[in-house]
């Protein structure tokens, strides 16, 4: 994925129907399986060498409507990340990871 200095949408806004987390020996994957607003097939979201993971506000649950964005932060020379992803609002879930991919929403998690 490439992305210039300014965030951009990584999908849709869309309501949250899953969230996964993996890990192989030191890398961390989260997948989001996204349901947009405006569509009836879902977007699968697949997250690797993620860090410093929060989920922020009060209430984070999948009821809420997300934006998520990501932002190129290569420049700053952090070994292995390359991303900061975060919701428009900063109120479901913020982290760094070295790659986003988009994947097929049939591919299991």
């Amino acid at each position: 994925m490439s992305t210039s200095d300014s965030r951009v949408p990584l999908a849709p806004m869309s309501r949250v129907s899953q969230v996964s987390l993996s890990r192989c020996n030191d890398d961390l994957t989260v997948t989001f399986v996204l349901m947009p607003l405006e569509a009836d097939e879902a977007v699968k979201l697949r997250c690797t060498g993620v860090s410093d993971l929060r989920f922020r506000g009060p209430n984070t649950d999948l009821n809420g409507i997300v934006l998520l964005m990501a932002q190129d932060i290569s420049a700053r020379g952090w070994e292995g990340i390359r991303l900061q992803v975060v919701d428009y609002d900063e109120e479901f879930v913020s982290f760094y990871c070295r790659e986003v991919e988009k994947i097929s929403p049939d591919d299991t998690l």
